[in-house]
């Protein structure tokens, strides 16, 4: 792939770039695994394909209705409205949604058991973020307590587990 060639940006940036910005959205709001670059790119292909089938009516409007074939500013702001804007807005409510249950809570409610998107206990407990108490044991047996809340930050990286406490007590 010759980065190079404006058609291969052109590709990149239409048939990539909304399913990147929907899944990074997604990524911001919930956390998930990280997957193999391959799978990456498929999911960016197959979100932006949703994006388009959701804005096919624009696009139709784009391609054929006169006001946007002789006014380039309005033409060019619709296409960043598809490119950019829609798939954030769609990645914000894909992500509350799977913040809050809501979608899984109606399955449950007919009976359909669902996987949780979040991987791992850890990040589930602490992407809900209320303010908490915490204990953390380290591995050389030293407690430590304090108080979790929005100003400390715990990581959702598997391989590279910290925490940051933004108030620590003594026990």
């Amino acid at each position: 792939m010759d980065l190079s060639k404006p058609e291969t940006l052109l590709n990149v940036l239409v048939f990539i770039v909304p399913g990147f910005v929907w899944n990074s959205t997604i990524n911001a709001l919930v956390p998930r695994k990280a997957d193999s670059w391959d799978l990456s790119i498929l999911r960016f292909f197959t979100l932006s394909f949703i994006n388009y089938a959701i804005c096919v009516w624009l696009i139709y409007l784009l391609a054929t209705h006169p006001f946007f074939v002789g006014h380039p500013f309005h033409s060019a702001t619709a296409w960043f409205a598809i490119l950019f804007v829609s798939p954030a807005v769609l990645g914000t409510i894909v992500g509350l949604n799977s913040q809050n249950n809501f979608f899984r809570g109606i399955l449950q409610q007919l009976g359909i058991n669902t996987i949780n998107p979040i991987p791992e206990a850890w990040d589930y407990i602490f992407s809900k973020t209320p303010e908490r108490w915490i204990l953390v044991k380290l591995i050389d047996g030293t407690a430590i307590a304090g108080l979790f809340n929005s100003d400390s930050f715990a990581s959702s990286e598997s391989d590279k587990r910290d925490i940051y406490i933004s108030r620590v007590y003594n026990i």
